[in-house]
Formats: C-alpha cells, structure tokens, sequence
C-alpha cells in the first residue's frame, strides 16, 4: 500500500498533537510516513504485523489531516522560472517558513 509521505517539518508541527499515541505508534509510523520505509520492513523491526503498522499509519495520518487541513498541506517543488515568476513564488513561500527564510 502506498502511503502519503509526511515531511520532518511537518512531522515537527503535528508532534504535540501525537501525545495520545504510544511511542510505539509514533516511531512506526514516523519509520513509514518520514523515513519511506516498508510498512513490511518495519513490522519486523518493532516484531508487529503489517496490520498493527498499517493500523499506526492510518492513526497519524488521520491526526496530521486534522491538524494540518488539505489546504495547509504543503509540496516542496523545485522548477526555474523567469525571474519575475521567482520572485514572487519566494513571496508566496516566505508565508510557510519552510525554507528558513
């Protein structure tokens, strides 16, 4: 199954919301969500089955939609553009911090 993936920011923003998950809950799904890895793989790892893990993910992500609405969600992009256009796409990504800027 192919999973959304959740950025280490985003993951940072939704962290406080996480405190009604076990720390097993979060570390799998931070395995699978972040870091991109099997949801199979990381069932080994933490001795689960691959519906526990899925069962963490499913948890999260519904967590992540309700703390960063569909319309918040963000999409790291990476394009040239004329200047003009950059700029005033660096106008529009100063709103999200995202970049340190």
């Amino acid at each position: 199954m192919a999973v959304e993936r959740i950025s280490p920011e985003e993951w940072q923003r939704i962290a406080p919301a996480l405190r009604t998950c076990s720390q097993v809950t979060i570390d799998m799904a931070y395995a699978v969500l972040v870091d991109g890895r099997k949801q199979v793989d990381v069932a080994k790892e933490f001795d689960r089955s691959k519906q526990t893990v899925n069962a963490a993910i499913r948890r999260v992500t519904a967590i992540f939609n309700e703390v960063i609405p569909e319309d918040e969600q963000l999409e790291f992009v990476q394009v040239w553009l004329p200047p003009e256009l950059a700029k005033q796409v660096k106008e529009m990504a100063k709103k999200h911090n995202q970049n340190g800027n």
